[in-house]
């Protein structure tokens, strides 16, 4: 399905809730009282920023393929759960597969219409795929394969993809297909870490404590005013799996000193993770100069010579790698002239 098609069902209002998240709801998502309805008793709702809520509300309500964006702990499981829930309510099924099973299954040997056409996958709801950087390259064609095998799925399916990794960067190194990636993208929404929801901390650390003694039966900690000072200030590097593992033993605990200790670690760690980021990204900066000349010297080849044998011959590389290669930068011979003699 063209990307084209997928934007054409959109209608204005939906494409200017999407771009500019502080639009006022709609009455779609009003009560009787002009208040917002349904969202705030979604589970996992709590953990989303409140403008992200307004902007999942509306993506809802459009049939097309979303990805979420958003470092580890940033809410993409419960934004995924709360754009099915909106969208579906009890009448569709959520189902989650990791890239590791698709990797698994394109290995396998798994048709791709076969897997397309389980009942599993097919009945109405959603699919998430929770990392899905993380599919190899091969699994890439596998999936965009099965997702071309019956477009109209999508018209009772919604896919929902989540990644840490700036895929676009992906494109462009050929670790991940364009094709498959404007497909899964159709929607982006970008989830803020918490390190940029300052405003919130306050509220999300009391839904955790509020929570945590619900959980483990023990009364809701009351925190000293230097802790809570340290909470506004601390980075979270974490994000809400980090924020909910300290206040969760803080309410166990009952000790402050832990939670104090628990964040220094965090900002260690976060520190030394910068460290080996910073020298990586030397590397991954070269690799993509690397694959970038290499990419426009093997199209203009295959622009001069209409056929791969003559091109890896010119290229000085084996047959194989430069089918290897032209499925690394997503080229498709476009007429049946580039066919081998």
């Amino acid at each position: 399905m063209a990307v084209g098609v997928l934007f054409s069902r959109l209608q204005r209002k939906d494409l200017l809730r999407v771009i500019d998240p502080k639009m006022p709801p709609t009455e779609m998502t009003k009560n009787g009282n002009g208040k917002q309805a349904g969202i705030a008793l979604v589970e996992g709702a709590a953990l989303i920023p409140a403008a992200t809520l307004e902007t999942i509300a509306a993506i809802a309500r459009l049939s097309v393929p979303v990805l979420l964006i958003g470092e580890p702990g940033t809410g993409k499981p419960q934004a995924a759960q709360l754009i099915h829930q909106l969208a579906w309510g009890e009448a569709g099924t959520f189902r989650s597969i990791t890239a590791s099973e698709l990797n698994r299954l394109a290995d396998s040997g798994c048709s791709p219409k076969s897997f397309c056409g389980a009942a599993s996958v097919h009945a109405p709801g959603t699919l998430f795929i929770p990392e899905v950087a993380q599919l190899e390259v091969i699994a890439q064609v596998w999936f965009w394969q099965a997702l071309s095998v019956n477009p109209t799925q999508f018209d009772s399916l919604r896919l929902v993809c989540a990644t840490e990794q700036e895929l676009e960067s992906h494109v462009r190194t050929g670790k991940f297909r364009p094709d498959l990636y404007h497909f899964i993208s159709s929607l982006s929404l970008r989830l803020p870490p918490l390190r940029h929801r300052k405003a919130e901390i306050a509220a999300l650390i009391d839904h955790f404590m509020a929570e945590g003694a619900a959980r483990f039966a023990t009364p809701k900690p009351v925190i000293s005013p230097e802790l809570k000072n340290r909470f506004l200030d601390h980075s979270w590097p974490g994000n809400l799996d980090e924020m909910e593992t300290v206040v969760k033993s803080l309410v166990v605990l009952g000790n402050e000193h832990v939670a104090q200790a628990a964040m220094e670690a965090s900002n260690k760690r976060s520190r030394e993770r910068n460290a080996v980021a910073t020298q990586i990204s030397l590397k991954a900066a070269s690799r993509a100069a690397v694959f970038e000349a290499e990419r426009e010297l093997i199209l203009d080849v295959m622009a001069r010579t209409q056929n791969r044998r003559r091109a890896a011959e010119q290229l000085q590389i084996s047959y194989k790698a430069l089918l290897y290669k032209l499925r690394q930068i997503g080229w498709e011979h476009p007429t049946p002239a580039i066919e081998e003699e």
